[in-house]
């Protein structure tokens, strides 16, 4: 949790300048694209807030593009100031790992338990989840989870 705890504020910053350039040329394809590339790493800031910025997305109101944009930022301002916790990011990993599940071996479930267990008792670091998680990704071409950005803004 430690490093997390040091990089809070970079995170914050990356993702306000992602969110500046959805901004500056908004489309609502954009903003989803954005909603989506980031729902990992939101899901680590707080998974309530989340749902809600996706309930905002999926615009059921029929709101106009200003007022989402105005009620979205509102809450990524608000989704940003919780703090990104060791139970969070657990939480984050296993619904990652949801994807896998019943496609992969028990060697490799047993390996992503065991790390679980080493993180959470901070034994390990969030790196050998996050690679071990990315290469699941990658061997079995989860083309929506290779786009996630918590795989290179937790780095």
């Amino acid at each position: 949790m430690r490093e997390i705890e040091l990089n809070q504020e970079r995170i914050k910053s990356n993702i306000l300048k992602q969110f500046d350039d959805v901004k500056l040329s908004f489309t609502y394809k954009k903003l989803v694209d954005f909603h989506s590339i980031n729902k990992y790493l939101f899901m680590a800031f707080h998974q309530d807030i989340l749902k809600e910025m996706g309930r905002l997305i999926a615009n059921h109101e029929h709101l106009s593009n200003d007022k989402i944009m105005t009620l979205y930022e509102d809450k990524l301002n608000h989704l940003l100031i919780q703090k990104i916790t060791a139970v969070k990011l657990e939480n984050t990993f296993n619904h990652m790992y949801g994807y896998f599940k019943n496609s992969i071996s028990k060697t490799k479930k047993e390996l992503y338990f065991a790390l679980i267990k080493d993180y959470s008792q901070q034994i390990e670091g969030i790196d050998k989840i996050m690679n071990f998680l990315y290469d699941l990704v990658v061997q079995h071409n989860e083309e929506y989870l290779k786009k996630q950005t918590i795989f290179f803004i937790l780095k």
